[in-house]
């Protein structure tokens, strides 16, 4: 709790802490899509696979095996047993987090917030 004095009384302030500072601007669906990943222009790097953990409007967790750098564009297509969804979506890495042996759960914030339709193939 921050405090402050103004004309002499006491204000009391709750600051963010806890499961509230972690809000998410869109909510995350859990989902068994698959992801291949790569670096728009960049030849000399090959693509990656990974599984999707997560996946909102705005953006995508991914588990896979390759550590990006934070700040890193890359070019994501889903994919699953079931669909082929045909276009890929550029996003940033905003997040890389250990989560296993050998594997990351790499966060990334979508160029563009998808749309009602491709949340829809999605989902």
């Amino acid at each position: 709790m921050m405090t402050s004095t103004v004309g002499g009384k006491t204000n009391a302030t709750p600051q963010s802490t806890g499961p509230q500072s972690d809000r998410r601007d869109w909510v995350r669906f859990p989902t068994d899509l698959e992801a291949i990943c790569w670096i728009p222009g960049d030849f000399d790097q090959d693509a990656f696979g990974g599984v999707v953990r997560d996946i909102s409007a705005g953006g995508i967790g991914i588990v896979c095996r390759d550590e990006p750098q934070i700040g890193c564009e890359l070019r994501i297509k889903l994919h699953s047993h079931y669909v082929n969804l045909l276009k890929s979506h550029d996003a940033t890495v905003v997040t890389v987090t250990p989560v296993g042996q050998g594997e990351f759960l790499v966060g990334c914030q979508f160029e563009r917030a998808l749309n009602q339709d491709e949340r829809r193939q999605m989902l």
